[in-house]
């Protein structure tokens, strides 16, 4: 089915008071087109995508959700870590800005592998500090992409690190 033939079902966004904000976005058939097709067996993979910037965090989110996955998003490395902690959709992927306003790309990404040392991460950065890049390549961290990012690397970049997963 092409997307043009989706119909883009509404952001659902909860505010929560930390500021933390979960968009659970779908491409939905149309209904002719639900009806005849069999149910997915298969649960869409999900991406926990780290932006502080809501310019950038949409554009991304809504290029995503286009490619079929369910994504959340966080502005904070705080609130990407209680949505990692929240026993919600298992994340299959994370999308990182390292220049994040409350903690460095570095101590988010080890804080992250010391309770999920195999989860793919997707490091995105403006200006990438050359000792911060080598110490995110000792924690595991092999895909890099500098901003601004064209969004059609980016999705073969989550696809590449869903694959290298499985």
């Amino acid at each position: 089915m092409k997307h043009d033939e989706c119909l883009f079902h509404a952001t659902l966004d909860l505010l929560f008071a930390n500021h933390l904000t979960i968009r659970n976005l779908s491409l939905l058939p149309r209904t002719e087109d639900a009806l005849m097709s069999p149910p997915q067996s298969r649960r869409q993979p999900t991406i926990l995508l780290v932006e502080d910037d809501e310019l950038v965090s949409d554009a991304i989110t809504r290029i995503l959700v286009r490619e079929g996955y369910l994504v959340l998003t966080a502005a904070t490395g705080h609130d990407a870590i209680g949505l990692l902690r929240t026993p919600a959709s298992p994340i299959d992927v994370i999308v990182l800005d390292i220049g994040l306003p409350d903690v460095s790309g570095a101590d988010l990404c080890a804080r992250l592998r010391e309770f999920l040392p195999n989860l793919p991460v997707i490091v995105c950065t403006g200006a990438a500090d050359p000792d911060e890049v080598r110490e995110l390549r000792s924690l595991g961290i092999t895909h890099f992409f500098s901003k601004p990012i064209a969004l059609d690397q980016l999705v073969d970049g989550v696809r590449r690190a869903l694959a290298d997963r499985n």
